[in-house]
């Protein structure tokens, strides 16, 4: 059985479905969002509603967590700005599906366990750069595969039989390459490709542009940083 992990969609609809068309064109049935639906992008009830419809299994990041309660103060003057317009302009049943999420989950998928967060299992809110940290949180779980996200950054490190995976990010991506990220996982085998799709990037600048959200976090689209 093969598995699709994307995180940090962002509220980039136009990054999402190109991801889901390339899902669905692999034909990869399960789907895993390790948070961050929404924040940076023009896009909220969009993805909501279209992460909602294809019935893909997610929890809640920092920015889901930020406009679902209103508490901006840890985040940086972009991010917070770009929280405050998402969460004036979610539905109300939107809003409600957000707060509705946990913050992480274990699955049983394929025989296998599934331990998913948006940064970590000790801080939902701590970035897991170093193969050595993600070593550290294999070697305390009882699960096959661990799920993060929050980097932006892909990274594969593995411990045993163990797996740790953070797909790199769907609406924004950090690693230089703009192009949207996920993982397609091998659960018999836990082999891993992170697989690249490209969207139209001027599309969404515009967007953004258009819902006064800042200037920079609309030309960090194009260089993937």
């Amino acid at each position: 059985m093969r598995l699709a992990v994307i995180a940090d969609t962002h509220s980039n609809v136009t990054a999402l479905s190109a991801v889901l068309e390339e899902i669905s064109r692999r034909k990869l049935e399960n789907v895993v969002l390790a948070g961050d639906l929404v924040g940076y992008g023009p896009d909220p009830n969009e993805v909501i509603e279209l992460i909602s419809d294809q019935g893909i299994i997610s929890i809640r990041g920092n920015h889901d967590r930020a406009c679902s309660s209103g508490d901006f103060s840890r985040m940086n003057p972009f991010a917070a700005t770009a929280a405050e317009w998402t969460r004036n302009v979610l539905d109300r049943e939107n809003l409600e599906m957000v707060r509705g999420l946990r913050d992480e989950m274990v699955l049983e998928i394929g025989g296998r366990s599934i331990g998913v967060y948006h940064g970590s299992p000790r801080d939902p809110d701590e970035y897991v750069s170093s193969t050595d940290t993600a070593h550290d949180f294999l070697t305390g779980s009882d699960v096959d595969l661990l799920l993060a996200g929050h980097t932006h950054v892909p990274m594969v490190a593995r411990c045993g039989e163990r797996l740790f995976l953070n797909p790199g990010a769907v609406g924004q991506p950090r690693d230089g390459n703009p192009d949207s990220s996920f993982a397609e996982i091998d659960l018999d085998s836990l082999d891993v490709c992170i697989v690249r799709v490209s969207y139209d990037i001027p599309s969404v600048q515009e967007r953004m542009k258009q819902s006064a959200l800042p200037e920079f976090l609309a030309r960090r689209l194009t260089s993937g940083r």
